[in-house]
C-alpha cells in the first residue's frame, strides 16, 4: 500500500475510480442516521422521529465540524504526497492524529454538558428522549475525530478504498445492533444512539488496526510522528478553520431552518425531518465527487500541472451535473415510496413528499459551486469557501426565510430553501475565472 498518484493517467477513469468508494463512504455514513430515523420510526412512530430529527440536527452538525477540522490535514498530506516529500507528508500525518485526538476530548466533554440548551435554541420541547440522544452520541465524538483523521491521511495519498471498508463494516453493524436495540429490546430512541456510537467505534478500530498500527506503515503513523508539532498544527488549523466555519455557517442556517419549521407543529417537523435525510442522502453524491476532486487538485498543484488541474475541474463539474439531473428526475418519481420507508403516518408522508420535490432541484445548484469549491479547497483557499457559503446561508436563507417566510407559510419556505443555494454559483465562477487558485496557498 504505497498510496495512489493522482497527477497521471486519463483523468475521468481515474477520478471515477477514486471518487466511487468515497461516494460508498458517504452514502454508508449517512445510513447511521437514516437507519436511526426508519427504525425509531416503524418502532417508536412520530414521536420519536421528532426527538431524532431534533436531536439529531445538533450531532450532525458538530459531526461536520468534526469532518472539516481534517480537511487542512488531508491537504497537506496530498500536497507532501504530490511533490514526493515523504517525511513532510508523515510529520503532518501524525500532527493531525494528536490535534484530532484534543478535539475529540474537547467535544465530547462540551457537547454532553450543553445538550439541554442546543435543544431549547432549536426552538423545540426538551424532551429527555432528545436530550438523552445528544448525550449519548457525545461519546461518540472520540471515535469520529478519530476515524476521520485516518481517513483524511489515507484519501491525501490516493488511498479511498481503505475508508470504504471500514465504514461498510461500521454501517453493517449499525444496522444490527439498531434492530437489537431498539426493535429488540425496546431502548427506543436511546438504543439508536447507542447503536450509533458502538458502530462508531468499528469504524475508528477498524482503520486504526488495519491501516494505522502495523509496523513499518505507509501512513506515517510511527510513534516519533505523533508529537505535538505546533507549526504543523497551525498550518491544519489555519487551513481547516475556514472549512469548519463553513460548516459551522451550514449547520446554523438548517438550525434556523429547523426553529421556524418547529412553529408548524409535529406533523410538519416530523415531514420535513424525513425528507431532509433523503435530500442530504442525495446530495453525498455531490459531496463526495467534491472530496475526490479536492485531494486530486492538491495532488495536481503539488506537482504544478496547471493543465491537468483544469482538466480535473471540467471533468469532476461534468460528471457532477449528470449525477445530480439523474438523481433529481429519480427523487421527483419516487417520493411517495422514500417517504413511505420512513413512516406509515399518512399526513407526514405528504409533507415529506411535498418538501422533497421542491428542495431536491436545488442539486443542480451544488452541483456546479460545489466544484469550484474543490478547487480552491485544492488550493488551500478555504477562507473563500467559507465567505462563500456564507452568502448563500446567512445573507440569503436566513434573511429571506425571516422577512419572507411568514408571508409565504411552509411550501413558501421550502422554495426559499431550494433557491439560496444558487447565489455562491457567480461568486465560485469568478473565483475560478480570476486564476488566484494557481497561487497555492497550502505552503505559503
Amino acid at each position: 500500500m504505497n498510496g495512489n498518484d493522482l497527477t497521471r493517467g486519463a483523468v475521468a477513469p481515474q477520478l471515477i475510480r477514486y471518487a466511487v468508494p468515497l461516494i460508498a463512504i458517504n452514502a454508508l455514513q449517512a445510513l447511521y442516521s437514516i437507519v436511526d430515523l426508519m427504525i425509531v420510526g416503524q418502532f417508536v412512530g412520530s414521536t420519536g422521529i421528532v426527538a431524532v430529527t431534533n436531536a439529531g440536527q445538533v450531532v450532525g452538525f458538530l459531526s461536520q465540524i468534526a469532518i472539516a477540522m481534517t480537511v487542512g490535514g488531508n491537504v497537506l498530506v496530498g500536497r507532501h504526497f504530490g511533490s514526493g516529500q515523504a517525511d513532510e507528508r508523515k510529520a503532518s500525518a501524525g500532527a493531525l492524529c494528536v490535534f484530532s485526538l484534543v478535539l475529540g476530548v474537547v467535544f465530547t466533554f462540551g457537547l454532553y454538558a450543553l445538550a439541554g440548551p442546543m435543544i431549547r435554541l432549536l426552538g423545540a420541547q426538551e424532551s429527555a428522549e432528545a436530550v438523552g440522544y445528544i448525550r449519548l452520541s457525545a461519546i461518540g465524538f472520540l471515535p469520529i475525530f478519530g476515524y476521520h483523521a485516518l481517513s483524511a491521511i489515507l484519501r491525501g495519498v490516493g488511498e479511498s478504498k481503505g475508508p470504504f471498508y471500514c465504514i461498510m463494516a461500521a454501517s453493517g453493524a449499525n444496522v444490527l445492533l439498531d434492530l437489537l436495540f431498539v426493535g429488540g429490546f425496546g431502548w427506543g430512541v436511546y438504543g439508536a444512539a447507542i447503536a450509533t456510537v458502538l458502530a462508531q467505534g468499528v469504524a475508528f478500530l477498524t482503520i486504526l488496526l488495519v491501516y494505522a498500527l502495523p509496523k513499518g506503515s505507509f501512513y506515517g503513523l510511527e510513534r516519533r510522528w505523533l508529537v505535538w508539532d505546533g507549526p504543523r498544527i497551525w498550518a491544519i488549523i489555519r487551513l481547516s478553520l475556514p472549512i469548519a466555519f463553513q460548516q459551522a455557517i451550514i449547520a446554523v442556517s438548517w438550525l434556523y431552518v429547523l426553529a421556524v419549521i418547529n412553529g408548524y407543529g409535529a406533523d410538519v417537523v416530523a415531514g420535513y425531518g424525513i425528507s431532509a435525510k433523503i435530500r442530504d442522502f442525495c446530495q453525498l453524491l455531490i459531496t463526495a465527487m467534491m472530496t475526490a476532486t479536492s485531494s486530486m487538485i492538491a495532488q495536481c498543484l503539488g506537482a504544478g500541472d496547471i493543465p491537468r488541474t483544469r482538466q480535473v475541474l471540467r471533468t469532476a463539474m461534468g460528471l457532477d451535473i449528470a449525477m445530480a439531473t439523474i438523481t433529481i428526475l429519480l427523487v421527483e418519481v419516487a417520493a411517495p415510496v422514500l417517504a413511505g420507508v420512513f413512516t406509515q403516518d399518512t399526513t407526514v408522508v405528504q409533507v415529506a413528499v411535498t418538501n422533497l420535490r421542491i428542495e431536491i432541484m436545488g442539486q443542480w445548484f451544488f452541483s456546479i459551486f460545489y466544484m469550484y469549491h474543490a478547487l480552491a479547497i485544492g488550493a488551500g483557499h478555504t477562507l473563500f469557501v467559507s465567505i462563500n457559503s456564507f452568502l448563500n446561508c446567512i445573507i440569503v436563507r436566513i434573511s429571506l426565510l425571516y422577512f419572507l417566510g411568514p408571508l409565504v407559510g411552509i411550501i413558501g419556505i421550502y422554495w426559499i430553501l431550494m433557491i439560496s443555494t444558487s447565489v455562491s454559483i457567480l461568486p465560485a465562477l469568478i473565483y475560478e475565472r480570476s486564476g488566484i487558485w494557481k497561487r497555492s496557498a497550502v505552503l505559503g
